[in-house]
């Protein structure tokens, strides 16, 4: 590598970075293993300095097949630019790096994406967010990708970084679908409560009511992980509170109309999970934004009345029966008042809140 330094003035520094010929063997594949691949043992060498930031960025430019001195031009970088990783500047190319899947053939092609996958996931693990944006900005960066590595980022400030960068960068890609479960950006940071990469993904264009592949939307995943900031958000956002996921049980399923997703009868509802959990702050957040206090789903068309009794929450119960919670019959025709009874016989606090809205409906 040959370094040139030149000082125009106090204000106007510059490093020029161009290869040395040494460079230029291991590019060509006489060099580093050993084996004739030019490639580096260690996939993650390009995470661990400036010098090593700028031989990864000269490695992708090599690797479009142009003669070698054409391939590898020089690189510039101000002196003040913020360091990429653990210390030296920002090294960027000075052509298109577009350019270099011009003469891509399948196999080359596929080759680029599997080692960017590694680049990439091994800076989320790394949580480095500059590493992050430049592999964002690389050619083979796949939406599909980066959303289904979003369940293995641990630090919240990565994971923002990630949502700011999709919204931005990729706002026509924002309902890209993970590849296991179907989730859109915008669920992952309803799973992990993050009202801020809500707000941020809802403000580019984010669909609120997103279905993944069991028919859950982010807020359902939101109330699951018992995350009040998150559900508060969707809500405001114009989240449907009755939406409901698919079924699991015999109930038979249908479709709400203009969605192809599959929701059913026995599909959870926030509210539903929201009462057998007994999340006090979520069910008062649903019924509030207009969540029907006696719909059915969960499974045997239990009503959030009967999912708060099965799960023994007093104050749950109580808030559902001043929001006009009635005692009806499930599927195999049980009251809530039964399941009670049947599973905490000894609290007659949760007995007595349960028969005021037995009271109301049974015996009329």
């Amino acid at each position: 590598m040959t370094l040139t330094w030149s000082k125009n003035g106090a204000e106007d520094a510059h490093v020029s970075l161009s290869p040395s010929p040494s460079w230029h063997q291991r590019a060509s594949g006489r060099g580093n293993r050993g084996d004739g691949s030019g490639e580096h043992s260690d996939p993650m060498w390009w995470l661990h300095g400036a010098s090593a930031s700028s031989r990864f960025l000269m490695h992708t430019l090599a690797s479009n097949g142009a003669p070698e001195d054409d391939s590898l031009p020089s690189l510039v970088t101000a002196s003040t630019s913020n360091p990429p990783v653990t210390g030296g500047p920002i090294i960027t190319p000075k052509r298109n790096p577009k350019l270099l899947t011009v003469n891509d053939g399948p196999d080359l092609s596929a080759e680029r994406r599997a080692r960017w996958n590694t680049w990439w996931m091994g800076a989320l693990e790394a949580n480095n967010v500059e590493a992050i944006k430049m592999c964002f900005e690389m050619p083979w960066a796949d939406a599909g990708m980066i959303v289904s590595s979003m369940r293995a980022i641990n630090e919240p400030r990565t994971f923002q970084a990630v949502v700011l960068l999709l919204a931005e960068r990729r706002k026509g890609e924002l309902e890209t679908k993970e590849h296991v479960g179907g989730l859109t950006a915008l669920a992952w940071a309803a799973k992990r409560g993050d009202a801020r990469s809500i707000e941020t993904l809802v403000t580019y264009g984010a669909v609120v009511d997103a279905r993944d592949n069991g028919g859950a939307t982010p807020l359902l995943h939101a109330v699951v992980a018992d995350a009040t900031p998150a559900v508060e958000c969707l809500l405001g956002f114009g989240a449907d509170p009755n939406a409901r996921a698919s079924g699991g049980g015999s109930g038979g399923r249908r479709r709400d109309a203009g969605d192809d997703s599959p929701v059913s009868e026995d599909g959870w509802s926030p509210l539903g999970w929201a009462a057998r959990k007994g999340q006090l702050g979520s069910i008062r957040l649903l019924l509030t934004h207009g969540a029907d206090v006696n719909a059915r789903g969960g499974g045997g068309g239990s009503t959030p009345l009967i999912q708060a009794a099965m799960g023994g929450h007093l104050k749950a119960v109580q808030e559902l029966v001043s929001a006009g919670a009635v005692d009806t019959r499930d599927e195999s025709g049980f009251t809530a008042a039964m399941h009670a009874g049947f599973r905490h016989p000894q609290n007659a606090q949760l007995l007595g809140a349960v028969a005021e809205a037995s009271s109301v409906s049974i015996g009329g």
